[in-house]
């Protein structure tokens, strides 16, 4: 009898040890948070660029001025052609390109008879964003089970265990009545 019961409890080992070995974690990222480990299904990263457009428009008494240079003009020169230049109003655009893809801003500038009647800001600014979704989930944990069988050849004790993943329970069990053991497998139906 105490042969048959060590012996029992050797193959329960061994049928333990095999049971983990074939059930371990296949790598399987886990985080934790608020101190519970949470194994990570999937991420999604998601990029979105969202455009913002600024325009600022001042008068031209209210753009800084510095003073004239005057330079004095020598050679001949065209009076008719000052003169249309100096009554057209004259439209002026610049552009300065940020780096990166940040963005860009235009400064449009409007002249009449020398003097700065207006400008224009226009501010185009991307804003990159990035976000990052994951899922978890609560890993599964293993089951070991005791308990007792009754059978028509007598009263069994039953150790079970069932692994982390896994639809199915493994058991080892001893007849108390009568000597003699079993070992068995259940599987859960859905």
């Amino acid at each position: 009898m105490k042969k048959t019961i060590f012996y029992l409890i050797v193959a329960f080992l061994i049928g333990m040890y095999l049971i983990m070995w074939f059930t371990k974690d296949r790598q399987v990222e886990k985080t934790i948070i608020d101190g519970q480990v949470y194994e990570v299904i999937k991420r999604e990263i998601d990029t979105v660029v969202v455009t913002h457009i600024q325009t600022v428009v001042k008068q031209g008494k209210d753009v800084f001025h510095d003073r004239p240079v005057y330079v004095p003009v020598t050679g001949v020169v065209d009076t008719a052609a000052i003169l249309r230049h100096y009554n057209s109003l004259q439209a002026i655009t610049d552009t300065l390109t940020l780096d990166r893809g940040v963005g860009m801003v235009v400064i449009k500038d409007t002249l009449y008879r020398n003097q700065l009647r207006s400008r224009v800001y226009e501010a185009t600014l991307n804003q990159t964003t990035i976000s990052e979704k994951v899922f978890l989930k609560k890993p599964n944990k293993s089951h070991l089970w005791v308990g007792s069988q009754v059978a028509d050849v007598g009263l069994s004790a039953v150790i079970g265990y069932q692994p982390k993943k896994g639809t199915s329970m493994y058991e080892v069990g001893v007849n108390v009545l009568n000597p003699g053991g079993f070992v068995g497998v259940r599987f859960r139906i859905k």
